[in-house]
């Protein structure tokens, strides 16, 4: 029996870019990639709230070294459009200096969001910085 979240939204949907499977495999050859590149080391990911939830819950399931978890919400848009200007509406709740810092990000859009992040975070974990996204728009 298939479980139910609520309404679906198939009425929405034109067109489906990436099937599931697709996703899932994707999913998990960045866990494996995370695994291998992080294999000495504990990465903190931190999910961008609040589009990565769902993928960064996928994503730690296919990781197999030590983590660290946390979650930021910002927004970089205006009243109706990107304005550039990146706000914390949540920041990390733990100390992230010098820490091997993921940023698990839903979709990269412009890529202004990434850079923002990297700009603030860059001087507290100089080691390590990454992005991983499952979708770019197209």
């Amino acid at each position: 029996m298939p479980l139910n979240f609520g309404p679906t939204l198939d009425g929405d949907i034109k067109a489906v870019l990436l099937d599931a499977d697709r996703v899932a495999h994707r999913v998990k050859e960045l866990g494996a990639e995370i695994s291998r590149d992080y294999v000495d080391k504990t990465p903190l990911l931190v999910g961008v709230l609040n589009g990565a939830m769902v993928f960064m819950a996928d994503l730690i399931r296919q990781i197999n070294v030590p983590m660290e978890i946390c979650s930021l919400a910002v927004s970089s848009y205006g009243k109706r459009s990107t304005s550039g200007d990146l706000s914390f509406l949540k920041d990390v709740n733990q100390d992230v200096k010098g820490k091997h810092v993921i940023f698990v990000e839903d979709i990269v859009d412009t890529g202004k969001t990434t850079l923002g992040l990297a700009c603030e975070f860059g001087t507290l974990c100089p080691f390590i910085f990454g992005a991983k996204s499952h979708l770019r728009p197209f």
